[in-house]
């Protein structure tokens, strides 16, 4: 669910998932994630919703 949800503001951002997976962690676990095969980390998902401008509430 969330993964979708960052995948479409990712797409809407124009970033490829290299650039957004960048030092978080890898393209084809971002990939799994958005796609809803794996779960990520909590850690790893607040700083990929930083690197799309994203401040959760």
């Amino acid at each position: 669910m969330y993964g979708q949800y960052f995948k479409r503001l990712r797409n809407y951002k124009k970033m490829t998932l290299g650039e957004a997976a960048k030092d978080i962690t890898s393209s084809p676990a971002l990939s799994r994630w958005e796609n809803g095969v794996d779960d990520i980390r909590l850690k790893k998902f607040l700083a990929l919703l930083d690197r799309v401008d994203i401040t959760p509430r």
